[in-house]
C-alpha cells in the first residue's frame, strides 16, 4: 500500500530530501542512534493515526486502490452483520469490523464511502483513511511483540472470519504447509497447530509431518501426535523468533510489515535464511516489509532471494541526519570478493565510520589507541570499525566501495606509498580525489620523493624528522592535502616509530612490534606505568583521522 518515503534530509547537509520508491523489501542500516527505529515507529504512526512533528518522515504516497480492491479488503475484517446492517452492495459500509491482532472484543463502524471520498479525491481526510483502512493491514513486530505471535490464542468459531493470527492459519491449508516447509528446512521441525485444548490453538514443532486429517481432528491419532510434538513455548527463543515472523507473515493479509531487528535471538545462518524467506513470501503476498536491522547476514540473505531490495543508510552525526540509498548489487559485488569478504566489511554498515590499515598489526594497534584516547581524553572517532587491508595495494580496493556507499573510511598507510607513483595515484582515486588534484599533487609528491632520497630516507624506519627542516614544510603539505580527503601517511614512516619511549627492539617488525608495544603500554588503566594519550606523536595522529570522519562535511566522499 505504501509506494514512496520521502524523507526530511537528503545524503548530506545541503543536498536533496531522499525520496524512497517502496520495493517489496526495504531495508534500513545504519549505526546506533541513527533514526532506524524511529523510522519504523513514524511508518506505524502514517498508517494509524497520522501526528505532526515527525523527524525522519516528510510525508509518503500510497497507492490509488480500487473500490472493488478496497470492498475486496475490508469484507475479510468484516464480522457478523447484525440484523438491519447495510450490505457492501449498499453504498455506506456500517457493518461492525473486527481489528486483527486487537483484543476480541474491540470492533469499529468504519464508513466505506469516506474512504471512497479520500482515494477518489473528494476529502483530504487522510487520518481517517489511515485509522480506518491502512492500519487494519499493518502490523509491527518489535522483538517484544514477535514472542506473542507463538502463544496460544484462542479457537472461537472457526466458521467465522478468523480473530487471531492462528485461526487464520488453521484455516488456511496452504498457508500452513508454506510453513511446515519452511521451518523444517530451517529448523528440522514441522510447524502444526494443535485444537485439542479445545478452546484455544497453539503452536507445536513436530518430528514428523502431518496430514490434514490428523493436525486438525480431535480423535485418539491426532491427540496421540500432538502429545508428541513440542509446544513452542519449551523451545529456543530462536526457534520462536524465526517461527512467529514467518507465520505473521503467511498468517493473513497483511500490506505493510515493520519489524526491528528481526536477526534478534538467530544464529547467522538463520538470520540469513529469515531474510531469504521474507523476501520471498512478501513478494508472493504483493506486501511491502520494512525493516531495521543490524545483521549484514539479514541483508544478505534478502539480496540473494532475488527480489528487489532497497537498503537505506541513516546516519546522525553532530546533529546532522543524512539518508542515503545503497546499491544492492554493490553490495553483492562485495561479498563475492574474497577480499572484501575476508575482511568483514559488510559490517561497516552498521558503524558510523571505517578505518582501513595496511596489516592486521597496524589495525590492532590504531585501534588500541583510539580507544585509549576514548577512554581518557574522549576525542577518538567513535563507533569506528577498524579493518585491514593485506597490504598498501589494496586499501583503495577496500575503502572505495564503502565510500560510493557513503560510508566514511579512512585509510591509513605508510610513507613509502610517497614512492609509488602508480599506487599513489590508485590510493587517491578510491578515495574519490579530483583528477586535478591527483596530477597537481602527483607532481609535489615527485618533489617530496626527490627529498626523501637526497636526504637518504630510503626504508619505513625513516620519516619526517629525518629530512632538513627547510624541506619539511614540503612534506608536510603534501600530507595535509591527503588528509582532506581521508588519507593519512605516516609520517614518522611506519608503525615501528611511533612511541619511541617504548624502547622497543630496532629489529621487531610487525606482529613481533605489536606484542611487544602492548606489553610495554600497559593493561590496567589504573597503574602507575600505563600509557595513556599525549598531545603529540601517534595521539595527534589519530585525532587527526577522527577529525575527519567524524566531520558531516567532510571530502572524498
Amino acid at each position: 500500500m505504501i509506494e514512496s518515503i520521502k524523507f526530511l534530509f537528503g545524503e548530506k547537509p545541503g543536498s536533496n530530501n531522499l525520496c524512497l520508491e517502496a520495493t517489496p523489501i526495504n531495508i534500513f542500516v545504519g549505526p546506533n542512534n541513527s533514526g532506524k527505529s524511529l523510522l519504523l515507529k513514524e511508518i506505524e504512526q502514517l498508517c494509524n493515526n497520522p501526528e505532526p512533528n515527525r523527524k525522519i518522515i516528510d510525508e509518503f504516497r500510497t497507492k490509488r486502490l480500487s473500490k472493488e480492491e478496497i470492498t475486496e479488503l475490508l469484507q475479510s475484517k468484516e464480522t457478523e452483520k447484525p440484523e438491519g446492517h447495510r450490505h457492501f452492495d449498499d453504498h455506506i459500509f456500517t457493518q461492525k469490523i473486527d481489528l486483527f491482532n486487537s483484543d476480541n472484543n474491540h470492533i469499529k463502524q468504519v464508513s466505506l464511502q469516506e474512504i471512497f471520498n479520500f482515494i477518489e479525491g473528494k476529502n483530504q481526510n487522510f487520518s481517517y483513511f489511515a485509522e480506518n483502512f491502512l492500519s487494519l493491514y499493518t502490523i509491527r513486530l518489535d522483538g517484544k511483540t514477535r514472542f506473542t505471535l507463538t502463544e496460544p490464542k484462542p479457537s472461537g468459531d472457526l466458521t467465522k472470519n478468523p480473530r487471531n493470527q492462528l485461526m487464520a492459519l488453521f484455516q488456511d491449508d496452504d498457508a500452513r504447509k508454506a510453513i511446515r516447509m519452511i521451518t523444517h528446512e530451517a529448523l528440522g521441525k514441522y510447524f502444526v497447530i494443535d485444537p485439542t485444548g479445545m478452546t484455544s490453538l497453539r503452536i507445536k514443532m513436530s518430528d514428523v509431518e502431518p496430514s490434514l486429517m490428523i493436525e486438525q481432528g480431535l480423535n485418539e491419532e491426532s491427540r496421540s501426535f500432538h502429545s508428541n510434538a513440542t509446544d513452542i513455548s519449551e523451545m529456543s527463543d530462536g526457534v520462536k523468533a524465526f517461527t512467529g515472523l514467518v507465520s505473521a507473515t503467511l498468517s493473513q493479509d497483511y500490506k505493510v510489515l515493520l519489524i526491528d531487528e528481526p536477526e534478534a535471538f538467530l544464529h547467522p545462518p538463520l538470520a540469513r535464511k529469515l531474510g531469504k524467506t521474507l523476501s520471498i513470501l512478501t513478494k508472493e503476498k504483493g506486501s511491502k516489509v520494512f525493516v531495521s536491522t543490524h545483521s549484514s547476514d539479514f541483508v544478505m540473505g534478502c539480496i540473494q532471494a532475488g527480489q528487489n531490495v532497497n537498503i537505506t543508510r541513516l546516519t546522525y552525526n553532530k546533529g546532522v541526519p543524512t539518508a542515503r540509498t545503497l546499491s544492492s548489487e554493490t553490495i553483492y559485488e562485495m561479498m563475492r570478493n574474497p577480499l572484501l569478504r575476508s575482511t568483514g566489511v559488510l559490517s561497516a554498515m552498521f558503524h558510523e565510520s571505517v578505518i582501513v590499515s595496511e596489516s592486521d598489526a597496524d589495525r590492532a594497534f590504531y585501534q588500541e589507541i583510539n580507544e585509549r584516547l576514548n577512554y581518557f581524553t574522549h576525542d577518538g572517532s567513535v563507533d569506528s570499525l577498524f579493518i585491514n587491508a593485506q597490504n598498501k595495494q589494496t586499501i583503495g580496493r577496500i575503502v572505495s566501495p564503502l565510500r560510493k556507499m557513503g560510508i566514511p573510511s579512512a585509510a591509513i598507510v605508510d610513507l613509502d606509498i610517497i614512492k609509488k607513483s602508480h599506487e599513489f595515484k590508485e590510493l587517491c582515486k578510491s578515495c574519490n580525489v579530483p583528477q586535478a588534484l591527483i596530477e597537481s599533487w602527483g607532481v609535489l609528491r615527485g618533489s617530496v620523493n626527490r627529498l626523501l632520497e637526497d636526504n637518504g630516507v630510503n626504508s619505513n624506519k625513516q620519516g619526517i624528522d629525518d629530512i632538513p627542516v627547510e624541506h619539511r614544510g614540503t612534506l608536510t603539505s603534501l600530507l595535509n592535502n591527503l588528509k582532506e580527503y581521508g588519507i593519512f601517511v605516516v609520517p614518522r614512516g611506519a608503525l615501528e616509530q611511533w612511541l619511541p619511549t617504548l624502547e622497543i627492539e630496532k629489529n621487531r617488525h610487525g606482529p613481533s612490534w605489536i606484542m611487544d608495544a602492548f606489553e610495554k603500554m600497559g593493561e590496567n588503566p589504573e597503574s602507575p606505568g600505563y600509557i595513556k594519550p599525549s598531545e603529540n606523536d601517534v595521539w595527534q595522529f589519530m585525532r587527526s583521522v577522527s577529525n575527519w570522519v567524524n566531520e558531516p562535511s567532510r571530502f572524498g566522499l
